[in-house]
């Protein structure tokens, strides 16, 4: 089971991992969007790929594209 503290540590790397791809891509997120896609690549790193967090990505890429 991951403690507190490796939560924070991931959230904290994958929020920064958000930011350099989306700066990257020209794609402008608000803050409650930047916190969905950060939450979603800590599932990812978490639960590993499985279906529900596939999906889940097959989703962002769709909603991404509509915000360039």
């Amino acid at each position: 089971m991951i403690d507190e503290r490796q939560q924070m540590i991931i959230r904290q790397s994958q929020l920064t991992t958000v930011i350099k791809y989306t700066g990257e891509c020209g794609v402008c997120l608000d803050p409650v969007e930047l916190l969905q896609v950060t939450e979603l690549f800590y599932s990812y790193i978490v639960e590993g790929y499985k279906p529900e967090v596939k999906e889940r990505f097959n989703k962002l890429g769709e909603f991404l594209k509509t915000k360039k």
